[in-house]
């Protein structure tokens, strides 16, 4: 098998990673909703909301958040200056792609080398929001070391994908 074979199906594999969290992150938006849904109608029908309410919906809007963006990334969907941009050729692009690539790299790092110890010290403490409801909330501060992994394994299939066209000219197919 060829370099550029195995690297197709690495980058294939990390792809289709991404769908998937795609898939289940879309379903964080119904549970959303649900959870509004029935904190409103608490509200106003019985004069009471619920006490883990608001803070379920905050919890619940950082996954999306998180997962959201990695799906973004994976889909290429997030904001770039077009005006140059679409006027480069696709050799062009990745070259440009990988030169700011490494911003990337560098701020996802930056966030991992203080999400982890974070993530970590929060389970080992077993940290709690102080409220009524108390919910542990280590699972969420986790959330941003996993989307963080996620995102630089997402953005090195990325840079491979530019570099292989940055070098040879070709889409890696």
């Amino acid at each position: 098998m060829r370099f550029s074979q195995k690297l197709s199906t690495i980058v294939k594999a990390i792809d289709s990673m991404g769908d998937h969290v795609g898939m289940v992150t879309r379903w964080l938006i119904v549970a959303i909703l649900g959870v509004s849904l029935f904190a409103t109608g608490a509200r106003y029908l019985f004069g009471r909301p619920p006490v883990w309410g608001y803070e379920l919906q905050k919890m619940l809007w950082a996954g999306l958040v998180l997962f959201g963006g990695y799906y973004a990334l994976h889909l290429d969907a997030h904001v770039r200056f077009d005006v140059f941009y679409r006027k480069l050729s696709p050799r062009g692009r990745a070259i440009l792609n990988c030169f700011t690539h490494l911003f990337f790299f560098i701020f996802f790092i930056a966030i991992m080398l203080h999400a982890v110890p974070y993530g970590w010290s929060s389970f080992l403490r077993d940290e709690h929001l102080v409220s009524l409801w108390g919910p542990p909330i280590w699972p969420v501060k986790m959330l941003v070391s996993i989307a963080g992994f996620l995102f630089l394994v997402q953005g090195s299939a990325m840079y491979a994908r530019n570099l292989y066209t940055a070098i040879t000219g070709k889409e890696l197919i």
